[in-house]
């Protein structure tokens, strides 16, 4: 799931907005003052920032009273409303997995997540891959991607001394 960005209002009245930072790095450039637009909020800000998963920031806490004064700050410094972006545009420092066209995501000691369906050129995401706690090696030679190899032609044995290998 990516950010939600734009304003959002929780259940006790505060209102929180999104910034997305380009690339997860806050930086003035291409007439995006997204930093300097923080530096000035910070300086009257009664709230809280919260740096996302996705390293985008939250102006989180505002009150209804400072909602107009940081909205006005915001279109002053060119901060766009993030969903206009495409959804790739959006995740873009998200997990690298939902943009391969094979992704591996550790979910545990020896599990992970399998992502197929992506395309090349990132005009299309991946989608999680489920079998039930099978290992990726098993869920390749299960579908026949390649052969399994359960024998060596030959073996090398490393032992203790210093550049001595054994072939058999």
């Amino acid at each position: 799931m990516g950010d939600k960005y734009n304003w959002t209002q929780s259940a006790d009245g505060f209102w929180h907005y999104t910034v997305f930072v380009e690339g997860g790095k806050l930086a003035n450039k291409n007439g995006y003052a997204a930093k300097t637009s923080l530096r000035e909020i910070a300086g009257i800000h009664q709230g809280t920032f919260i740096l996302t998963g996705n390293q985008n920031v939250v102006i989180a806490l505002v009150s209804e009273l400072q909602k107009p004064v940081i909205e006005a700050l915001l279109a002053e410094y060119n901060i766009i409303n993030a969903d206009k972006l495409s959804q790739l545009r959006q995740i873009s420092i998200a997990c690298a997995a939902f943009l391969a066209e094979i992704g591996l995501a550790g979910r545990a000691p020896g599990l992970y997540n399998l992502y197929l369906g992506a395309s090349f050129v990132g005009d299309r995401f991946n989608k999680l891959y489920r079998e039930k706690d099978e290992h990726f090696g098993d869920f390749v030679i299960r579908n026949n991607y390649i052969k399994a190899t359960t024998e060596g032609k030959r073996i090398e044995i490393f032992r203790k001394e210093p550049y001595h290998i054994v072939r058999q």
